[in-house]
């Protein structure tokens, strides 16, 4: 054989493994022939991984069409184009991303310890496009202002604590809370009118925030009328609740309570650790009722914060409204439904004969979508009942008392989702710019319309925009237009070096010690007998008898 032969056979064989070593870089993701045609193409690869859970992957697909349509014909060293290969995977979250393991360019996912990633230099710097303007490209108005502008001033602290820069963003609002069937309650007029008669004629009652004509107008405004919603439903022949059996997402709705009770500014001491708090329990009075005081939180005491009001009413609304004396309200806590199963119920309860029907759901704000074959199931046999036509909606958090001051609404955030870029990735340039573009307020808008959910930062849409959503997500926007949202994202260092200490999901929210018992399991220890009051003291019982972390 000739030496010009083996040297042509020699390029075809190196060009084959090249080839296939690409492919196996880039991994499999959206469109298998698609990533074939761009690689042959000479198209620039930027693998983007999503976390495919409760807001799935469409949203992505949609930037991802958008985004090679800028820059078609763009070079980028030797490539012209550009092609973003989505992988969706339910793995991207928590434990499952292994530091040492980041193979892709950008990465959307959840429960991650941000402070972790960032000290060992698995995220690249992006501060130049968190604080820079945005491409000329990209249609901006001047106005938009930059990333850093629509980030919360805690998020803004949180992100930059080590050195000043930003290594990620927070990527989709972590928010559970309770659910409502808006068709049904209109149906059985589960509504209090401006006298104060649940399901009396005329006009419906403003509601918490005080002004006519907006999503609350009719629902309960205190405990008290929560309970007597809770009554009225269970002697229709509704059950009130669905949610999964395990309780988790019980817990989470519940932070909401306790939220909505202390305000945003009293929350963000939680952050903190610094300033004063005004609704410290210091003790009871001898009709069980809290007595609270001022108090001065610092570094040394900063345990004292489990003492806050809104944590006990939290815990006492649980166990006396919601469950109730005989556990009537309970829905699916008795026979442990997954998550997905208590959707199902939830959205085909009352389409099927003999089949329980649920007023309410206990979830994240993301169920609309994790829900979407239930809500085609049924679609199928009634046509005119889709996600789209069908109307819920998010139950406003009521006040302990009439007493309180109504208005927004402060509500948490539970789920650390960020999105990041590899600190490795051989496409730096490229994955910025991506990043930067699913942050201009086209792209956020476009994320809440194809999944109904908020991202952590703040943007408006336009009414165009909201009428591409369901009647769900057009609620959920309003809901967060008109809340103040509190991001359990502190800078303090203390916070930082222990995170599963003062982790929201799984310690700081509901970890109490009472005797030997020592959990965060509030369902179970309530049904095995133990009290609100108990509960709620074994919060600081926890706090203070496993060693304070602060300074």
């Amino acid at each position: 054989m000739k030496a010009n032969q083996i040297s042509r056979i020699l390029s075809v064989v190196l060009l084959v493994a090249v080839l296939a070593t690409m492919l196996i870089g880039c991994d499999r993701g959206s469109g298998d022939k698609d990533l074939d045609d761009a690689v042959k193409s000479g198209k620039l690869i930027l693998n983007v991984a999503t976390y495919d859970g409760g807001i799935g992957t469409d949203w992505i697909k949609q930037s991802k069409a958008a985004f090679e349509a800028m820059y078609a014909n763009t070079k980028f060293g030797d490539k012209t184009g550009v092609y973003i290969n989505t992988i969706g995977n339910k793995q991207l979250g928590g434990d499952t991303i292994e530091d040492d393991s980041l193979k892709y360019d950008v990465y959307f996912t959840e429960m991650v310890n941000y402070y972790s990633f960032v000290n060992k230099g698995k995220f690249a710097n992006i501060s130049d496009i968190v604080k820079g303007s945005y491409p000329s490209e990209f249609g901006v108005s001047a106005d938009e202002g930059t990333i850093e502008s629509k980030l919360q001033a805690s998020w803004q602290e949180y992100l930059t604590a080590k050195d000043g820069n930003y290594y990620a963003l927070p990527f989709y609002d972590g928010i559970y809370g309770i659910f409502y069937d808006i068709d049904l309650f209109e149906e059985k007029n589960w509504y209090f009118n401006a006298a104060g008669e649940l399901g009396g004629a005329g006009d419906r009652s403003v509601g918490l925030d005080g002004i006519a004509g907006t999503d609350d107008d009719g629902l309960p405004t205190t405990y008290e009328e929560f309970g007597e919603l809770l009554y009225r439903i269970v002697n229709a022949g509704v059950t009130p609740f669905s949610y999964a059996g395990d309780g988790k997402y019980m817990k989470r709705m519940l932070a909401n309570f306790w939220s909505n009770y202390e305000g945003l500014e009293q929350m963000l001491l939680n952050n903190t650790f610094s300033g004063k708090a005004n609704n410290i329990i210091t003790s009871f009075d001898a009709d069980g009722n809290p007595i609270v005081s001022e108090t001065d939180i610092n570094a040394t005491n900063g345990y004292l914060l489990q003492k806050q009001a809104g944590k006990y009413y939290a815990l006492e609304f649980l166990q006396n409204i919601l469950l109730g004396d005989t556990n009537n309200y309970s829905g699916s806590i008795v026979n442990g439904n997954g998550f997905r199963q208590a959707q199902g119920n939830f959205v085909t309860g009352k389409y099927k004969n003999n089949s329980t029907v649920y007023a309410m759901l206990v979830d994240g704000v993301w169920w609309e979508h994790e829900a979407t074959s239930d809500f085609d199931l049924v679609a199928r046999r009634n046509p005119d009942q889709t996600k789209a036509t069908r109307k819920f909606g998010f139950m406003p958090v009521p006040k302990a008392s009439s007493g309180q001051t109504y208005g927004k609404q402060t509500l948490i955030s539970q789920n650390n989702s960020f999105c990041f870029i590899n600190a490795n990735s051989e496409h730096l340039d490229v994955a910025k710019l991506f990043l930067q573009f699913v942050h201009t307020n086209s792209q956020l808008a476009q994320f809440t319309i194809g999944t109904s959910v908020t991202r952590s930062l703040n943007y408006e849409m336009t009414d165009a925009q909201l009428a591409q959503c369901s009647y769900y997500g057009q609620s959920i926007y309003r809901m967060k237009q008109s809340a103040d949202i509190y991001y359990p994202t502190s800078s303090v260092d203390y916070v930082i070096n222990n995170i599963g200490y003062f982790d929201f999901e799984t310690s700081w929210c509901w970890m109490s010690k009472n005797r030997t018992i020592q959990s965060d399991e509030v369902l179970s220890r309530f049904a095995a007998g133990e009290t609100a009051r108990q509960y709620f003291e074994g919060l600081s019982a926890y706090f203070s008898a496993n060693g304070w972390k602060g300074k």
